[in-house]
């Protein structure tokens, strides 16, 4: 008689586990590092009104991109807006800024430092710009590199314009006029602006990083002679 309700009571025990639920394991919230195949920078500054521009973008070439909650630049949360064919763009915009040689714009715990390259005193090294012999513009500093640029943007007294672009290294820190570049042009008092452009491609952490800076310098006074 135990012995049948010893069974009895085991089959009673089988039965009562397999009815019960199965516990569910805990849901832990996953939360999803952010990570990009490329990055873009881009940072404008203009001397003569004092502005400060700054843009961040990122791509993803395979799977959901996940964005940053928040991203910073020089401590300012930067405006994210969403652009056709290009997805979100953060932007920043301070007028009047003083101009730094490094910007850092930061995310989800990390920093990325951008540097300008270093160049002043950009001046004529001529009295004036020759139609028939040209002139030569100097600054302070390393020669131009392989990946910066100078845009020369000439205008005379009558409203004619020429732009002039040259990439890549110079010879010293200087940059040539030659006739060629100011054709079309008429004597006289005229202005001219200089923009140094720098891109930089690099990788870091298997992460493709394009860092665009522009500088647009304040416009110089000139004088054009035959």
């Amino acid at each position: 008689m135990r012995t049948q309700l010893a069974i009895h009571f085991f089959m009673f025990l089988l039965l009562a586990a397999a009815c019960q639920p199965k516990a569910e394991p805990e849901s832990q919230e996953e939360k999803t590092a952010f990570t990009v195949d490329r990055t873009y920078y881009y940072v404008r500054y203009l001397e003569d009104s004092k502005e400060l521009q700054a843009e961040a973008r990122f791509q993803q070439d395979t799977g959901s991109l996940v964005l940053p909650d928040k991203l910073y630049f020089e401590g300012q949360a930067m405006q994210p807006k969403k652009l056709p064919k290009i997805g979100w763009e953060y932007r920043y915009h301070e007028r009047p800024a003083k101009f730094k040689d490094c910007y850092h714009f930061s995310y989800a715990g990390a920093s990325d430092t951008i540097c300008f390259p270093s160049y002043s005193n950009f001046a004529l090294k001529t009295p004036a710009i020759s139609l028939a012999t040209g002139g030569l513009l100097a600054w302070e500093g390393q020669p131009l590199g392989q990946a910066e640029s100078l845009v020369l943007l000439f205008e005379d007294s009558k409203g004619q314009s020429k732009t002039v672009n040259h990439v890549g290294l110079t010879r010293g820190s200087q940059f040539e006029i030659r006739p060629e570049h100011l054709e079309g042009l008429n004597v006289g008092p005229a202005s001219l602006r200089l923009v140094h452009k720098s891109t930089v491609i690099q990788k870091v952490d298997g992460q493709v990083e394009v860092i665009k800076l522009e500088y647009y310098r304040k416009v110089l006074k000139i004088e054009i002679v035959d």
